[in-house]
């Protein structure tokens, strides 16, 4: 995939070309489930509060126990973030609730 460039404008002039990087290959946080070991690629920007779809707020750190879920009405489950990866993300965050800091505070409602 091509790096993706752009040009800023300041006054009446564009500036030199210049790469863009929050065009890169997008990441994902990589998981494991609290309660099997299951394992997701979780967006890092795109998220649920509950069925409503989001703009996640905030970033999260490698230990952090989330809601993770694969879509509005899919079923809920704990994980800790263990990484940040090159992978697609297949799953969101759900901040209803959360983060804990370990496996034994997440509480699926």
């Amino acid at each position: 995939m091509a790096q993706k460039q752009y040009r800023q404008q300041s006054g009446s002039t564009l500036g030199l070309l210049s790469n863009c990087p929050s065009c890169s290959p997008q990441t994902s946080y990589s998981a494991t489930a609290c309660s099997s070991s299951a394992t997701y690629n979780i967006h890092r920007t795109n998220g649920f509060n509950g069925s409503q779809s989001i703009l996640l707020s905030q970033t999260y750190n490698i230990g952090d126990v989330v809601y993770v879920k694969a879509s509005a009405i899919a079923p809920i489950i704990c994980a800790t973030i263990t990484g940040i990866n090159s992978s697609a993300p297949s799953s969101f965050i759900d901040v209803v609730s959360g983060p804990w800091n370990n496996c034994a505070s997440c509480v699926i409602p």
